[in-house]
């Protein structure tokens, strides 16, 4: 019979489950900092009207292009 190896569970990730037992709090705050950023319902019609509104993008030469113009 052979013997499995038990799955290895290095030592900063033994600190790190031992450290979230301790404090769920800092679980529920990093959901609560990914809604922030990630979790948004999106409106297409608006990020639309806000594509129609914004300012066309001018090359980075505009005004050189001008005074060669002159």
């Amino acid at each position: 019979m052979v013997k499995r190896q038990t799955e290895y569970v290095s030592e900063f990730t033994q600190f790190m489950n031992e450290f979230l037992a301790q404090h769920p709090d800092i679980v529920a705050d990093q959901y609560r900092g990914r809604a922030i950023y990630w979790d948004k319902q999106v409106d297409l019609d608006a990020e639309a009207k806000a594509a129609q509104d914004s300012v066309p993008i001018v090359d980075g030469y505009y005004y050189f292009g001008n005074l060669l113009q002159h």
